[in-house]
């Protein structure tokens, strides 16, 4: 059995229909799937993988963010002498 005849039985099992017509099968499943009166089974979920190198250096936490504001007032104090 070839990929085609594979792909045509299994909409033939989906729908219930009889017909061979291979695209009218395909343009009906996909209708069913997006309407969502067809409902794929969800499989078993997969293994984590590896972790990922580590990325550029991200925003500030919001107490590192507001000590840098801090620092910044007070050093534009000092230059202003007030």
């Amino acid at each position: 059995m070839n990929f085609q005849d594979a792909q045509k039985r299994f909409f033939k099992q989906q729908l219930g229909v009889s017909s061979g017509a291979y695209a009218d099968l395909a343009a009906a499943y996909y209708k069913g799937l997006v309407n969502g009166d067809i409902e794929l089974p969800q499989g078993p979920e997969g293994p984590q993988g590896p972790e990922g190198a580590p990325g550029a250096p991200g925003f500030p936490s919001e107490s590192q963010w507001n000590d840098l504001v801090q620092r910044v007032v007070a050093l534009e104090q000092a230059a202003s002498g007030d």
